[in-house]
């Protein structure tokens, strides 16, 4: 079962190693993009999200602030800048809920854009995604979308719609409603999702 790991870490200087570390004790990862990783382990999503937190509470006791996703997907597609990497070979069943990541960078400088550049991006990725379908946002760089479109549809609409430049990153994956109705449930930190994001995950069966 592969398992995407995302994140909003208050301190990512401090507690990016931390969180690198505790996904290599569980048997390692693909770092796809700037945010999450791809998982594939035989462990359950609520034993991934508390290994890791486990290991950042030790890092930093006093930090409640971080906030984290585990939950099983299939793989859809994968582009960095307009280039596409991966097409999914998944048929179109319906009524689909779709992770993507979306990360802008500074295309001539260093990684991070500025604030103004930084919001817009996120207004144009979340405006995209509106038309679509559906729509939560509960991490910086992490939305989801419910939709009847294809992981593929929703790739070329992002295209589309966001500025993207080639160090740009751009992911869309299915998320595996089964394996959560199937025992396999999925978790965000107790503490730090707003609630309204949590509410519209319960309703879309991804918690």
């Amino acid at each position: 079962m592969l398992q995407l790991i995302n994140y909003d870490l208050q301190e990512p200087v401090k507690n990016y190693d931390t969180l690198k570390e505790s996904v290599e004790h569980l048997g390692g990862g693909i770092h796809i993009l700037n945010g999450p990783w791809i998982y594939g382990a035989d462990r359950s999503p609520r034993e991934v999200l508390a290994a890791i937190t486990g290991e950042l509470a030790m890092e930093d006791p006093d930090d409640r602030n971080d906030k984290l996703l585990v939950f099983p997907v299939h793989m859809g597609e994968l582009g960095t800048g307009r280039n596409l990497k991966h097409r999914s070979s998944q048929p179109h069943r319906g009524g689909k809920v779709f992770a993507v990541t979306c990360t802008s960078r500074n295309p001539s400088g260093p990684f991070h854009t500025s604030k103004a550049a930084h919001k817009g991006h996120r207004i144009d990725v979340t405006e995209a995604l509106n038309s679509l379908g559906n729509t939560c946002h509960p991490l910086e760089s992490l939305w989801f979308v419910k939709t009847d479109h294809t992981a593929h549809d929703v790739h070329l609409a992002l295209e589309k719609a966001v500025p993207l430049n080639p160090k740009d990153e751009l992911m869309v994956a299915e998320v595996d409603l089964e394996a959560s109705l199937h025992g396999k449930p999925v978790r965000g930190a107790e503490e730090g999702l707003d609630p309204e994001d949590r509410d519209w995950l319960v309703k879309a069966r991804v918690l």
